[in-house]
């Protein structure tokens, strides 16, 4: 709800035609100024491409009392209200700040031609697998497995369907999409992802991503 900014007590309710009184000097500023930006990308990228776009400002999508896979089904639910179940949707880490127009595009491609595309790298490194954390049991050749990344693109009926499916035959507490669709038989398919697309999780992955920032602009 904060992209509204806080009531300038002239209204009882919000629409989503209000736009409230924002301090920038306060800790929760970035929150709802980083959703103004991405709002006024959009409309700068539609000025430049005449590219139609539809912004949903959804008040609650993810809380402490919601399942994990509650915050992709809510915002289908509502996408539903608003788009066709043939229009594509991506979701998308927001902490995945260096995805390229590549890695997009192709997990798109992907979609069209397979029906969905799951951004994916092969891991560089052995894995095994452990029941205590402490010692390893079986090695896994990396090349058998994939690390899963975002963007993760769907078509947003097959994706209500499939969200639907896994409530009936009690699929839970998955925290990302992709794992849904395994669960309820289905093959995943890939589309390119990369070692940049980085996930910022830790203090050493921020500063992994100032040097890849800093690479990308030249800098270093």
């Amino acid at each position: 709800m904060e992209i509204y900014g806080e009531n300038r007590n002239d209204v009882d309710k919000f629409d989503e035609e209000y736009l409230g009184y924002i301090n920038c000097n306060t800790t929760r500023a970035g929150y709802c100024e980083s959703k103004r930006l991405g709002e006024a990308l959009c409309n700068a990228f539609a000025a430049q491409k005449g590219q139609d776009f539809i912004i949903g400002r959804f008040s609650r999508v993810y809380g402490p009392t919601m399942s994990p896979e509650d915050s992709s089904r809510l915002a289908v639910d509502r996408l539903m209200k608003e788009c066709s179940p043939e229009d594509i949707i991506i979701i998308h880490d927001a902490i995945r700040p260096m995805v390229s127009d590549t890695i997009i595009s192709d997990s798109i491609h992907t979609c069209k031609k397979k029906g969905m595309g799951v951004a994916a790298v092969t891991s560089m490194d052995n894995v095994m697998m452990t029941d205590d954390g402490v010692t390893g049991r079986i090695s896994i050749s990396r090349y058998a497995f994939r690390r899963i990344q975002t963007p993760q693109t769907y078509f947003l009926g097959a994706l209500k369907k499939a969200h639907e499916e896994a409530l009936e035959k009690g699929i839970e507490h998955e925290n990302d999409t992709n794992n849904i669709i395994s669960r309820l038989g289905r093959n995943v398919y890939f589309s390119k992802g990369s070692d940049k697309n980085l996930k910022i999780n830790t203090v050493e992955d921020v500063a992994m991503f100032k040097a890849l920032y800093a690479m990308k602009n030249g800098d270093i």
